[in-house]
């Protein structure tokens, strides 16, 4: 999990200007992975919902990896859970 998840988890006890980079920051996430989509074809009114889908799984792959001892263990690139997850996602949506 990132460190933006972690604040996001716990958003109601953080001080406003934290709570609000936070949301600046998932914000700029999910515009330049739209704008990423946008290039490889992705009809521009798909890419904000896409944008959004890639990285809750990406968030949700972090932490599996995580349950999975990744990127400690020698789990080796065909477990990595993340580039899996990424992988599979890119080929989805495009």
């Amino acid at each position: 999990m990132c460190s933006a998840a972690h604040h996001a988890v716990d958003a109601e006890s953080l001080p406003v200007q934290v709570r609000q980079a936070t949301v600046a920051f998932f914000a700029d996430q999910r515009h330049w992975v739209a704008g990423v989509l946008a290039e490889a074809g992705m009809p521009a009114t798909r890419t904000g919902a896409a944008a959004e889908a890639y990285l809750v799984s990406l968030e949700g792959a972090l932490l599996l990896a995580r349950a999975h001892g990744q990127p400690d263990s020698a789990a080796g690139q065909d477990r990595d859970v993340v580039r899996s997850v990424a992988a599979t996602l890119v080929d989805a949506l495009l």
